[in-house]
């Protein structure tokens, strides 16, 4: 690198320009982008479909806790965490 600190910047800047060359401009890139169609969710209407099989039961992603009984979402990080410890009293949940 060299000892010039502004040198170095620029030298960093003629790499990535040169890197660059061929590909698309900033400007084509955004055009491509507004042009795909809308994103595929419940906010657009566009509905999606399933790729990977029926939803299993949901049944699956609870346990009961062996150290204070309590049932467990096994899909929140937060509750699996806590019940992990080896003393640990349940959660107190809202009404």
């Amino acid at each position: 690198m060299a000892d010039d600190p502004e040198k170095a910047v620029e030298q960093t800047h003629a790499r990535i320009r040169a890197k660059a060359k061929g590909g698309p401009t900033l400007t084509e890139a955004v055009k491509t982008m507004r042009s795909r169609p809308p994103t595929n969710n419940e906010a657009t209407g566009f509905k999606g479909k399933r790729h990977d099989g029926p939803v299993k039961d949901e049944r699956e992603h609870f346990t009961i806790c062996p150290v204070c009984g309590q049932e467990i979402d096994m899909r929140d990080l937060g509750e699996a965490l806590h019940h992990a410890m080896p003393s640990h009293k349940p959660l107190k949940y809202p009404d």
